[in-house]
């Protein structure tokens, strides 16, 4: 281990509490820092980092006998993968969606995934958009990276609201205010970042200062931490751009309701160092039912530490502006892992002295990155395409036009072989405030399953040999605002040709049906068809 420090980062695969121990012990012993512990089993990954706290934990599914994840799966996937301390989840690639995965990187989640020897299943798992692959032949995966124009991008960084704005002071309303949070939603916001107090009848008000003075200038300034929810509501905030007069500071409360299911996660920032704040925020999240919905991010420490206690299912990141050193990468890394891994957090690092290099070392250790806040259009620009997970900005409003996604329209993921050539493909181009346009993209060939397909410029089968399985994927050049070219691909897609059926004239028909297929006996003979979900056979 010790010839190998720094030049490698090691792995060890565990499944025994005991032997965690042992090894967590040696690795401490010889002051190994960059390490990881693959597990199923969460209680090693637990009994390996209370004797060594710099353990990265990796936790693995693999969802024996099910065919497709749940929403509930993925909220499952997070919980454990928490609760084990772990900094990251490995998922099947035969059961994740690229949908599914960045449902749970909005969710503060490490998510890699676990292909198999061929090129389908190492192609599923770029366009997957997982931060990391587990494969047996690396070579072949690096070879298909490099078949990939330059600047494509298969993970877009999450848009961050800062305090519920889009467009800064030109927003439609004032900061941290459910209108603006609303407004930032449908012009594109992945996540809305805002502050909370806590009031002197206990109370959680959303505020960024610890005062009123700057929000309601009109008012006689009433620091919150003193003041009652009745006292604050009394205050009119100020709104420059839209006149209103009405604008009342928000509860935590009032901010959950407004939200609730609007498909958007809240970072909720702490922003003084209070138990009792973050138990009572732990709290109305569980009331609220918004644990899908909720993250908590903080400046303090012990915040972190506090919640990880009294909440260890919630994902927590940590803001920080003084462990990078711009000069150093090494020196960057070791002070990252030093300060987020123990505490299993996020890095929320400010953006100063966070460079291109650091992301790329940070991000193969599992920590994910979300810098702040970034209100430059040049630098926005340039961060969107290092790899971080999200960017906090003022600014969101600045991306609402571009087309940035490329989606698959709904089709049939099995076909008969008399249907084979009403097979169409088609795809539809989609900027975040949800505007989408039809667009005939170039797809690429990953493997055609020896059908010898042929598809025309629209995407329908044109002409096909064989019976079997099509697998490809879309492409289309996109462009920043300020005319950089992004590269954006879809998810995988799979589309299965049946062979032609025969049928022979027979005397026993008798057809069972079960819940999961059809069982046909005929003759002596029988053929087991298994239909799956969200495969539409026509």
């Amino acid at each position: 281990m010790v010839e190998i420090d720094g030049l490698v980062i090691p792995g060890f695969y565990i499944e025994n509490q005991d032997l965690a121990v042992l090894v967590a012990e040696e690795l401490k012993l010889f002051g190994i820092l960059d390490v990881f512990v693959f597990s199923k089993d969460a209680e090693s990954i637990i009994a390996a980092r209370e004797i060594h706290s710099l353990i990265r934990g990796v936790l693995i599914f693999d969802f024996i006998d099910q065919e497709e994840l749940t929403v509930e799966d993925l909220l499952d996937v997070r919980r454990e993968t928490n609760r084990a301390q772990a900094l990251a989840a490995v998922l099947p690639v035969d059961l994740v969606s690229r949908g599914q995965v960045e449902y749970l990187q909005q969710r503060l989640m490490t998510i890699w995934v676990q292909a198999a020897d061929n090129d389908v299943s190492q192609y599923r798992a770029i366009l997957s958009g997982a931060q990391g692959i587990i494969t047996q032949n690396y070579e072949n995966l690096f070879a298909k990276y490099e078949l990939f124009p330059e600047n494509t991008q298969v993970r877009r960084p999450m848009m961050i609201a800062h305090r519920g704005l889009y467009a800064g002071a030109l927003s439609s309303a004032p900061e941290n205010t459910i209108e603006a949070a609303l407004a930032s939603v449908e012009k594109g916001a992945d996540i809305l970042e805002l502050d909370v107090y806590l009031t002197s009848d206990h109370e959680i008000v959303i505020i960024h200062d610890g005062s009123t003075a700057r929000t309601a200038p009109d008012y006689t300034a009433l620091t919150v931490s003193s003041s009652t929810l009745a006292q604050l509501k009394e205050v009119n905030l100020a709104d420059p751009v839209s006149g209103r007069l009405d604008l009342k500071i928000p509860t935590l409360n009032e901010y959950f309701d407004a939200l609730k299911g609007s498909g958007a996660v809240i970072f909720i920032e702490i922003k003084s160092v209070d138990s009792m704040l973050v138990h009572l925020v732990s709290l109305l999240i569980e009331e609220y039912d918004m644990y899908d919905q909720a993250v908590m991010i903080s400046f303090g420490t012990q915040n972190i530490i506090d919640m990880n206690e009294l909440y260890p299912d919630l994902s927590n990141g940590l803001l920080t502006s003084s462990v990078l050193n711009a000069n150093s990468v090494p020196s960057s890394l070791t002070n990252a892992i030093s300060t987020v891994v123990p505490i299993k957090s996020t890095l929320n690092t400010g953006y100063g002295a966070l460079t291109s290099e650091f992301i790329k070392s940070v991000i193969h250790r599992g920590i994910t990155v979300w810098p702040w806040t970034l209100n430059d259009y040049t630098e926005l620009n340039s961060y969107y395409g290092y790899g971080v997970n999200g960017i906090t900005t003022d600014n969101l409003g600045y991306y609402e036009n571009t087309f940035n996604r490329i989606n698959v329209k709904e089709y049939p993921g099995v076909v008969t072989w008399e249907n084979r050539l009403t097979v169409k493909i088609e795809t539809e181009l989609q900027s975040p405030n949800g505007t989408t346009y039809a667009y005939r993209p170039e797809y690429i060939m990953i493997d055609d399953g020896g059908t010898g397909v042929v598809f025309d410029e629209y995407g329908k089968i044109e002409s096909i040999e064989q019976p079997g399985i099509i697998y490809m994927y879309a492409t289309f050049d996109s462009y920043l605002p300020d005319g950089t070219k992004i590269t954006v691909l879809t998810d995988i897609i799979e589309v299965e040709i049946l062979a032609e059926v025969v049928e022979e004239p027979s005397s026993l028909g008798l057809i069972i049906g079960i819940s999961s297929g059809v069982l046909l006996l005929a003759a002596g003979t029988f053929v087991f068809i298994t239909i799956k979900k969200r495969r539409v056979i026509i």
